[in-house]
């Protein structure tokens, strides 16, 4: 896998709650999901500009790691000012007064500049509103700036963009995308579908989810395009509909065998559509092939493709199937879900057929 994105884990515990299971331990993620506070084992991470030097450092909240000694910041040139021989356009002072606001996180400022008239690149003054927006918490602006990105040329993170041009390449926003991956994304058009695909789902709008992502698949290739795949089956499994999914796994998708956390976490929800469309051979198979690899596997995905695995069996009638692999993941996980509950009726059940 290339190293376009960086992925970490995220499970929903509770409304709001998020547990982040990395190397470094396990953290959590408190608030609405994407508008988030991040709190772990490694302290609270911020990025900030240095005001006047185009320079920024990442820090911990406190400066001090719980459970350990701080970090040293990083210190890394964010913007990139000689893209132009002599004096630039006036769009690009000011695209770079407000990228200075925005990586010294005054925000509020930022949002100020991004939203003046401007006779060019109006997508990157859009995208950058937009994120200065999320950074407010103001989620309905955030969509509004992000979804006007996405119009008119040139397109942030091109080379002709000022995006492009004077945002260090090696910068990168962070988009938590499902449940276990987050995508570490440059500033570019790409970051602007992502992060307004999971901002529209806080609003209940996961139609316009889905026809964002299916505007841009057919554009993207590799490991992109693999997440945002990723992001509309997430979208349209929670939504139920179960006859697209089956259409985009096998018309789109294709083959998945187990390489990674993403095709996993795609072989799961591809296993939950066959067994949702009563393809009981199929989603045996299916997640055979998921649990095939556990070295470098998220452990609590491989724990939620057995869960599904043994629910898929019981639906299929197969209860002594069912029982086996429902305890197989109590011996690993006893408190996982409500797995004991689901044995505990097996067992009943078995005794009165008995």
């Amino acid at each position: 896998m290339s190293s376009e994105f960086q992925f970490r884990r995220r499970i929903k515990i509770l409304p709001g709650v998020v547990a982040n299971l990395s190397k470094s331990g396990i953290s959590l993620s408190i608030g609405p999901r994407g508008l988030t506070y991040n709190i772990g084992p490694r302290g609270q991470f911020l990025t900030l500009g240095i005001p006047g030097t185009g320079l920024y450092r990442r820090q911990k909240i406190g400066g001090r790691a719980r459970g350990g000694e701080a970090e040293p910041a990083k210190t890394e040139p964010v913007l990139e000012l000689s893209a132009w021989e002599g004096r630039p356009p006036k769009e690009a002072r000011q695209f770079q007064r407000g990228a200075e606001a925005y990586f010294a996180e005054d925000y509020a400022g930022a949002l100020a500049i991004f939203t003046e008239p401007v006779g060019a690149y109006y997508p990157d003054m859009r995208l950058m509103a937009g994120l200065s927006a999320y950074f407010l918490e103001q989620p309905e602006a955030a969509i509004e700036h992000l979804i006007a990105s996405l119009d008119g040329s040139p397109q942030p993170g091109t080379e002709e963009s000022l995006t492009g041009q004077l945002i260090n390449p090696a910068v990168t926003f962070t988009v938590p995308v499902t449940r276990f991956s987050d995508g570490m994304l440059p500033y570019s058009q790409m970051l602007a579908v992502f992060l307004v695909i999971e901002l529209i789902q806080l609003y209940g709008e996961m139609d316009n989810a889905v026809e964002i992502a299916r505007q841009f698949l057919d554009h993207l290739e590799g490991d992109s395009k693999r997440l945002l795949q990723l992001s509309l089956a997430e979208v349209l499994f929670s939504m139920e509909r179960y006859d697209e999914l089956e259409a985009l796994f096998e018309n789109e998708i294709g083959a998945l065998e187990n390489e990674d956390n993403i095709a996993v976490e795609l072989m799961l929800y591809w296993g939950e559509t066959l067994t949702m469309k009563e393809r009981y051979d199929a989603a045996k198979d299916v997640f055979i092939r998921a649990h095939r690899r556990s070295k470098d596997r998220d452990p609590v995905l491989l724990n939620l493709v057995q869960y599904a695995r043994a629910d898929m069996f019981e639906r299929w009638g197969k209860r002594a199937d069912a029982r086996r692999y429902f305890e197989k993941l109590y011996s690993a996980d006893p408190s996982f879900a409500n797995v004991e509950a689901r044995l505990k009726a097996l067992e009943e059940e078995n005794s009165v057929e008995g």
